[in-house]
């Protein structure tokens, strides 16, 4: 997919660095899908100072009341097109949370690769939360635009 994506011109990193959660169950990644076409967020890279549970969740889509926009890294070289939607990392984001996607554990001090596959429909948002108070975070998240024949939504 991701290969594909890149292909096309819809393949980005979405970094996150040294983000330091101040209460447990932060919030600290927002991704929210303004195009016509659906993203989806295929692979994570994460490592925390301190272990804990890293929760992927649908969120109500609203203004994070405390996030940093997120410049994306395109997969297809220099001058690609940037994804539509917005982005944004920090701590306590403060969004409405929805359903839980799943629930990994991270080790302190070792990283991981997740290979997910969580789509996000146009107008719709997801967020990752941290469950311990402590910790910094750091990583990127690779998301997708979704070609028409794999969109859900069209």
């Amino acid at each position: 997919l991701i290969q594909d994506a890149a292909k096309r011109g819809k393949a980005w990193n979405l970094p996150f660095n040294a983000i330091d959660p101040t209460a447990a169950d932060d919030q600290f990644f927002y991704a929210e899908s303004k195009g016509p076409r659906s993203l989806a967020i295929v692979r994570i890279e994460v490592s925390s100072t301190v272990a804990g549970n890293l929760e992927p969740i649908r969120a109500t889509v609203g203004t994070p009341s405390s996030g940093s926009g997120i410049d994306a890294a395109s997969l297809s070289g220099p001058g690609g097109n940037n994804p539509a939607g917005v982005f944004e990392t920090g701590v306590d984001l403060q969004l409405t949370e929805g359903e839980t996607l799943g629930h990994f554990y991270l080790a302190a001090d070792t990283p991981r690769l997740l290979e997910v596959y969580y789509v996000i429909p146009p107008g719709t948002a997801l967020v990752f939360n941290w469950e311990v108070a402590t910790g910094i975070l750091s990583g990127q998240a690779t998301i997708i635009e979704l070609a028409p024949d794999q969109d859900p939504v069209t």
